[in-house]
C-alpha cells in the first residue's frame, strides 16, 4: 500500500470531507475524490486503495525534514544533552516555540533545503536574521517556514474544492505537537485534528501485512490476534517515544528469549523480571514503563508468542522456497515480504523485535 494512502486510512479520511496533511520529510496534503483532476492545476493524481477514489495529492520535499536538519546541525550539543538527560530534544524545540507569540518579530525561513515548491532554482534561507536573534527565534521561524508551505500546497488543492468546510486530519512528527498543530489551524484557517497514533501509517498497513501473513503461511489470522497485534504496535510505538530504540529492541529481544519463563508468571512477577533483564542490559525502568512493557508482552503472548514469531522468522525461507518451485502463481511472494520487512525497519523497527524479524 502507498504510504500516504495509509496515512490518510490511518487518520480517517475516507471520503471528500476532509483533508489529510503528513508533515513528515515531505509535505505531503491531498483528499480522496471521486474523479481526478485533469487540468495540471495539481501536482498528482494517484488510484486510491478505497475503490472508486482517486487521491489528489500536492507535495514537495518542505516540511519536517528542515526540522531534522537544524537539529542535527545546528543543535547537536543540546539533542546529546536531552538525551542523556531522558528528555527529548522536540520537547525543548517545542517549549522555546511556545514561548513566542504568533505576532512576535522572527526570521522568515524557507524550507527548501532538499527541493523547493515554487521555483526549482530557490534555496533554503533565514530571512531578516540578526544580531538578536538566537537558536529559539530560528526554531520558531522554522516551525512557521514548514506550516506555510503546507498552506502553498492547501492553496492549491482548493481550486478544485473551494467549499473550505470540513477538517484537516494532521499526521507526521508535527501532529506530535501541539504548538505546532495549533500553528496549523492558526494558518490554514481551518480546523486541524490529530489522532492518538503516532505511526500511522504502520498501524494503516496491518491489514495488508496480515493478509500477507496469512497468504505466505497458509495460516488464518482470527480477528482477535490481527487487534491485538495494532494493540500490541500501539504499545510499541508509545515505548519507543520514551525509551531509546535500539534498546528497546535489545529488551524486547531479550523478553523473547526468556518467552516460555516470562508467560508463566504472575503479573507481579513478570513486572519484576521484566525491572531484572533490563537492569542487566543497562536500563532503569520506571512504574509506567514497566507496565507498559507487562502489557505489551501480554498481547504478545495472546497473539501466539514465540510460536508466532518463529512463524515470522520462517517467512523468508517460505518466500525461497516459492522462489525455487517457480510457481508462476506465486511468483511475487518474495517481492511482497520485502516490501513488508522494508517497511517494518523503515516505520516501526520496533516491530522486529515484537514478531521477531
Amino acid at each position: 500500500m502507498f504510504d500516504i494512502d495509509a496515512c490518510a486510512l490511518a487518520v480517517n479520511v475516507t471520503d471528500e470531507t476532509n483533508i489529510c496533511m503528513i508533515a513528515g520529510t515531505w509535505s505531503i496534503n491531498e483528499y480522496p475524490r471521486r474523479a481526478p483532476i485533469t487540468d495540471g492545476s495539481v501536482l498528482m493524481n494517484s488510484l486510491f486503495c478505497l475503490p472508486g477514489y482517486y487521491l489528489i495529492e500536492e507535495s514537495s520535499p518542505t516540511s519536517a525534514g528542515n526540522n531534522q536538519w537544524f537539529i542535527d546541525r545546528l543543535l547537536p550539543e543540546l539533542k546529546a544533552e536531552a538525551k542523556t538527560a531522558g528528555k527529548s530534544i522536540y520537547d525543548i524545540l517545542n517549549d522555546w516555540v511556545d514561548s513566542f507569540a504568533p505576532g512576535d518579530f522572527v526570521p522568515v525561513f524557507l524550507p527548501f533545503l532538499t527541493a523547493s515548491n515554487v521555483d526549482p532554482r530557490a534555496c533554503a534561507a533565514f530571512v531578516g536574521l540578526n544580531a538578536s536573534h538566537s537558536r529559539r527565534e530560528m526554531a520558531r521561524a522554522v516551525y512557521e517556514g514548514i506550516t506555510f508551505s503546507h498552506r502553498y500546497h492547501l492553496d492549491r488543492l482548493m481550486r478544485s474544492r473551494p467549499d473550505r468546510s470540513g477538517t484537516i486530519r494532521l499526521a507526521g512528527g508535527a501532529a506530535r505537537s501541539k504548538v505546532w498543530t495549533q500553528m496549523f489551524a492558526d494558518v490554514m484557517n481551518m480546523p486541524v485534528e490529530t489522532v492518538s497514533a503516532e505511526e500511522t501509517g504502520a498501524l494503516a498497513i496491518l491489514p495488508a501485512v496480515f493478509k500477507a501473513y496469512e497468504t505466505l503461511t497458509c495460516q488464518p489470522l482470527d480477528p482477535e490476534a490481527k487487534e491485538t497485534a495494532a494493540a500490541a504496535l500501539r504499545e510499541a510505538d508509545a515505548l519507543s517515544g520514551e525509551l531509546d530504540t535500539s534498546k528497546l529492541e535489545e529488551l524486547l529481544g531479550a523478553m523473547t528469549d526468556f518467552f516460555d519463563e516470562l508467560a508463566a508468571l504472575s503479573d507481579n512477577e513478570l513486572r519484576e523480571r521484566i525491572r531484572s533483564i533490563a537492569a542487566e542490559h543497562g536500563m532503569t525502568l520506571n512504574d509506567a514503563q514497566t507496565q507498559q512493557l507487562a502489557d505489551l508482552f501480554r498481547k504478545i503472548q495472546s497473539i501466539g508468542g514465540s510460536n508466532f514469531a518463529e512463524r515470522v522468522q520462517d517467512l523468508p525461507e517460505t518466500v525461497e522456497k516459492i522462489r525455487e518451485s517457480g510457481e508462476s502463481a506465486l511468483s511475487t511472494a518474495g517481492t511482497v515480504w520485502d516490501s513488508i520487512r522494508g517497511f517494518f525497519r523503515s516505520v516501526a523497527k520496533t516491530l522486529s523485535a515484537i514478531f521477531g524479524g
